[in-house]
């Protein structure tokens, strides 16, 4: 069985001292006494393969700890059950912590081979501090994900006037105009379903440089789209069907797309976005490369509060607003494409997550 030991401290190492840094330290120490009150319950079920169920006393003591320390007392932490364990004096060491009003963030290093990070994001009440969240990162959360250097180079192809590539003779016949008209659709299996186009934000870009891309990936790997817009607010609009979102669009001018080509990367002619996080988002390129990942950590929590099919906006620098949706029925690979109006001008961008079929048949709700 995993045992506690006296943990030799480094040279120059940093101890709590602020209410904060010493309430997550308290926290940390109760965490590890509760599992050490289970851990024995746990190692008889591995070694006896007994009928007994560990779980049930570690929900009980991780509620009694949720309780004491944290702002929802809802809060999850008795999911899983690791050895070591998660959170401790003994597996994390005191980075910092900053306070920003009643907000505090409480850095920890966890021990181990790779580098990894637990803070603790906390709130000042009347009596005392509480934990709203503890996230995890693999980086420094308060540097950006990608250096500006990085950035500039990544965005050397975009340009107003990037060649737009042909459609697919598979797509020949898309019309995504019809997708964002409220209308029935009829499967395959006979069911029938209702669409339904709203307005759900807007999309801010002071770069023109737009990237669409799986939103539950680090921003490091997000790539830009090849063709720029105009810098400026566009309106977004999303199409539902059956409980999911089936297309969302930004609406770069008013006039009517009489074209459409595929929405390719920068060095890529594709148009498929992967997804396998249940979400995309589409957003100023440098600005959602430039995030830090304690920014990102926020912007997912709040996709995560929202009632589905998700779609929020969210801030990935001062001059920028992205946004960010629930993909179809969750993950896979969703074309994206630049509608062109008579004039040859960009109209709209659309992200199409294939969950409208064609007229003749398709796929079951």
């Amino acid at each position: 069985m995993w045992k506690f030991w006296k943990r030799a401290k480094p040279h120059n190492v940093v101890e709590p001292t602020t209410p904060a840094e010493l309430f997550v330290q308290q926290f940390q120490r109760e965490y590890e006494a509760q599992w050490q009150i289970a851990s024995p319950a746990f190692e008889e079920k591995r070694t006896t393969r007994n009928d007994s169920d560990p779980f049930e006393l570690w929900r009980d003591l991780m509620g009694q700890t949720t309780q004491r320390y944290f702002a929802d007392s809802s809060q999850n932490l008795s999911g899983s059950f690791s050895t070591p364990p998660d959170y401790g004096t003994q597996v994390e060491r005191f980075v910092r912590s900053e306070e920003q009003g009643d907000a505090a963030y409480v850095l920890n290093r966890v021990e181990g081979p790779l580098e990894k990070f637990h803070e603790y994001v906390l709130q000042r009440r009347n009596d005392g501090f509480k934990i709203l969240n503890i996230f995890t990162y693999y980086d420094d959360p308060v540097q950006p994900f990608v250096d500006g250097m990085t950035i500039a180079e990544r965005v050397r192809g975009c340009s107003p006037d990037a060649p737009l590539g042909p459609l697919a003779e598979s797509d020949a016949a898309l019309d995504e105009n019809r997708t964002f008209t409220n209308h029935e659709v009829r499967y395959g299996s006979g069911e029938t379903a209702q669409t339904r186009v709203e307005s759900i934000g807007t999309l801010v870009t002071s770069s023109g440089m737009l990237t669409v891309w799986d939103f539950g990936w680090d921003n490091d790997d997000a790539r830009p789209l090849a063709r720029m817009v105009e810098p400026g607010t566009y309106p977004i609009d999303r199409v539902t069907v059956a409980k999911r979102n089936a297309a969302v669009r930004v609406r770069l001018s008013e006039e009517i797309p009489v074209s459409w080509h595929p929405a390719a990367l920068v060095n890529d002619p594709g148009e498929v976005v992967p997804v396998d996080a249940g979400c995309i988002c589409i957003v100023d390129y440098p600005a959602y490369a430039a995030m830090t990942p304690r920014d990102k950590a926020i912007a997912e929590e709040s996709i995560n509060k929202v009632p589905r099919p998700a779609a929020i906006q969210f801030s990935p620098g001062a001059s920028d607003t992205g946004f960010a949706c629930d993909s179809g029925n969750g993950d896979g690979y969703y074309p994206a494409y630049w509608g062109l109006d008579a004039h040859g001008n960009l109209a709209q961008l659309v992200v199409d997550f294939i969950m409208l079929p064609a007229e003749e048949d398709g796929p079951a709700l």
